[in-house]
């Protein structure tokens, strides 16, 4: 290729060659017909689409090393591709500005933390893929954007930013929805090397097609025209802030998990999706906290009117009983009451404790019994005292419940 270029036009064909490894099966084996274990990509494309398995295929590899397929892999990248999806008709059904398109960060006016802090990791995204994709580390470069799509963008950012989509003030929803669309718009460009025919839908939908195409010059009709995004400035200040919000939400969902596990189904959902109060001794970080009450409210599901932010908690002021968190600087103390039904809890709890002594109680008998050991199997009678093992630490677990409750 190299001497046909140099002859037929003079010039170097190429100058830089990707190597990479062989695709293998799930077993690690080189694919052949005598053991009948290729993968057609056709079928693949068919089942999963051409995308999910380009850019599950980009993201699966690492420099130098073959690639074991997985349809699992493929799976996951399609079901990223509906998160895109999704996210991108959210975006779109909030509405449209009256030029249309956001294409600088001129053009956005951050309203909120969770608008400075999205701006600010995707100027990150932006710096971090486009270095990759320079050093051809295209497998890591498609993991970064995977990670900012489906939890910076989606999880956080769209979720926090609902309020005020939703909000009266139309300047306020406005500025929002500039600052949604072009992180999103910025965002198909750079997943467009990956998943070029599903980001040439969204982009083009994002920016008014069908309805604006006679109005587009031919440049801008097709993402793969559109320039390539260029990092803006770095919020370190909005990040740290807005993290510590995501924390507090994550542990407080996770006690709420905790302290109901163990429930029944019918008063697990109940207890997860009720409201309740909580106490937040915020520190230094107080009055940052309380411009995010909404935002921790509705995504903790705590009660607004029962939420209670200050600088510090004296002793008088904390619940009596309830589940303390420690995150960072900064504490936060619920209820035991807004966890769980405690009547009803403690009836629960009392009565598998009673159930469980009676087990052991059984099992103690049983293996009190000098016939049984001396005659059953050793295995046997050391699955009873793993047993009771077992039922004495499941009945110390239950008696702490209690005496919390």
């Amino acid at each position: 290729m190299i001497f046909q270029g140099l002859e037929n036009t003079g010039e170097v064909p190429f100058h830089t060659v990707y190597l990479h490894g062989l695709l293998r099966d799930e077993l690690g084996r080189k694919m052949s017909k005598s053991l009948n274990n290729g993968v057609d990509p056709l079928e693949m494309a068919d089942k999963y689409g051409s995308d999910a398995l380009r850019m599950g295929l980009m993201t699966s590899s690492s420099p130098g090393n073959d690639l074991k397929f997985s349809n699992q892999r493929i799976e996951q990248t399609a079901h990223f591709a509906n998160k895109l999806w999704n996210a991108t008709r959210y975006v779109v059904s909030q509405g449209t500005m009256d030029d249309g398109r956001w294409t600088t960060d001129e053009q956005t006016n951050p309203q909120s933390l969770a608008d400075r802090r999205i701006l600010s990791r995707y100027s990150r995204t932006v710096q971090q893929v486009t270095q990759m994709l320079d050093d051809y580390q295209l497998g890591e470069a498609g993991k970064v954007l995977q990670e900012f799509v489906w939890s910076d963008y989606c999880d956080w950012y769209i979720e926090a930013s609902k309020t005020a989509l939703k909000s009266e003030d139309e300047a306020t929803r406005e500025a929002t929805l500039a600052v949604a669309r072009y992180v999103l718009d910025g965002t198909l460009r750079l997943l467009h090397p990956y998943m070029p025919f599903l980001t040439e839908e969204l982009w083009q939908h994002l920016n008014g097609w069908p309805s604006r195409n006679e109005t587009l010059t031919a440049d801008e009709r097709s993402i793969i025209k559109a320039e390539w995004p260029a990092p803006a400035a770095i919020d370190a200040a909005a990040e740290r802030d807005f993290e510590l919000v995501i924390d507090i939400i994550r542990e407080i969902r996770n006690a709420r998990a905790e302290a109901v596990k163990d429930a029944p189904e019918n008063i697990k959902k109940e207890m997860v999706g009720r409201r309740i109060e909580a106490f937040i001794a915020g520190g230094p970080r107080t009055a940052m906290l309380k411009q995010e009450a909404d935002t921790m409210a509705r995504l903790a599901r705590l009660d607004p009117g029962k939420l209670i932010i200050e600088e510090s908690l004296p002793a008088d002021q904390r619940p009596k009983k309830g589940t303390t968190l420690v995150v960072g600087e900064t504490e936060v103390i619920l209820p035991m009451a807004g966890l769980v039904d405690v009547d009803t809890e403690r009836k629960r709890l009392q009565s598998e404790a009673d159930a469980t002594e009676a087990e052991i109680g059984r099992t103690e008998t049983l293996l009190s019994n000098e016939q049984f050991v001396s005659r059953a199997k050793p295995e046997v009678v050391q699955r009873e005292r793993d047993k009771i093992a077992a039922a004495q630490e499941r009945l110390s677990k239950l008696k702490e419940r209690l005496a919390v409750l």
